[in-house]
């Protein structure tokens, strides 16, 4: 019996702005599947080596390396488990990445923005009580969401712009001290804290631009 060929879905051009090209596909049960990455339609991949190989049936991948102002095409197969057996090849799925650079949240903006947070003089105490603080800030200005999801679902904020101003709920002393036990019930690195602390301050900032920049373009 022949493996079935995954559909490749239409990708979110507005997830570029969280620095990944996200990739979702149909599960047809399937242990690996083989993703394909040009810079035109994937039609024929005879003797290609796969962009990525996506293994424990999996059925999403986020490609973080790309540039600006430039479009890529994708097309994903699913594998058996020795890859000696492969489908027909998915339908092919085109992404433009143009977008404002200051916009892009990437690794290295995280990894950057933890080490200078890490440089600040303050103790263990007070990095729970900021990053209590932000925690109850985005809990409180976004009830229903997630931190993933604010982290990843960028088509939907923008979708909610005209309800968000772009003020974020201030916590009150009492919520920040609730929101603190639990905290220091996980015992976090101070390491810990800072990159917690140092991602909730970019994805604020970045919510904040966009909010600017959407306003700038209406």
């Amino acid at each position: 019996m022949s493996l079935e060929s995954p559909r490749l879905k239409p990708i979110d051009e507005e997830l570029l702005l969280f620095g990944k090209i996200h990739l979702s596909w149909t599960d047809v049960d399937a242990p690996i599947y083989y993703v394909f990455r040009d810079y035109e339609p994937v039609r024929d991949v005879s003797g290609w080596q796969p962009y990525q190989i996506i293994e424990e049936g999996k059925t999403q991948f986020d490609d973080s390396f790309f540039e600006n102002n430039t479009t890529y095409y994708y097309a994903v197969m699913s594998v058996s488990e020795d890859e000696n057996e492969k489908s027909d090849l998915s339908n092919t799925e085109k992404v433009k990445v143009d977008i404002p650079p200051n916009l892009i949240v990437d690794k290295h903006q995280l990894e950057e923005a933890a080490y200078y947070e890490s440089r600040q003089k303050s103790n263990y105490e007070q990095k729970a009580w900021e990053l209590a603080r932000y925690q109850v800030i985005f809990e409180k200005t976004f009830p229903e969401r997630d931190m993933e999801y604010l982290k990843t679902q960028v088509k939907t904020l923008k979708d909610d712009l005209p309800e968000f101003d772009g003020l974020f709920h201030e916590p009150t002393e009492s919520e920040i001290k609730k929101r603190l036990g639990k905290i220091y019930e996980e015992k976090a690195s101070k390491m810990d804290l800072d990159w917690r602390l140092s991602e909730l301050k970019l994805i604020k900032k970045k919510l904040e631009d966009l909010v600017e920049y959407e306003t700038e373009v209406r």
